[in-house]
């Protein structure tokens, strides 16, 4: 699984475009995944999926939480160099 990195970085637009490609790649392999006959795996490639799917939701929840993070924090730069 590719490793998108969002929340090491601090640059919003380049975090944003890392979170829109890890969707895009989440809604892909969703749509892979759909075409398999899962019931065919066996128990240790089911799993590994599944794991794969946790960390991606949770990869994504992060990312949006970056993102929201990164806003604020522009803002308060804002503030401050306006207060200063």
């Amino acid at each position: 699984m590719p490793n998108f990195d969002i929340t090491r970085e601090r640059n919003f637009e380049t975090a944003a475009r890392r979170l829109v490609e890890l969707e895009r790649f989440a809604q892909r392999r969703a749509e892979f995944l759909d075409t398999l006959d899962l019931d065919a795996l066996g128990p240790v490639c089911l799993c590994r999926i599944f794991c794969e799917d946790e960390v991606i939701a949770e990869q994504i929840a992060s990312g949006h939480l970056c993102l929201a993070h990164l806003i604020d924090m522009e803002d308060l730069a804002m503030s401050l160099a306006a207060a200063a």
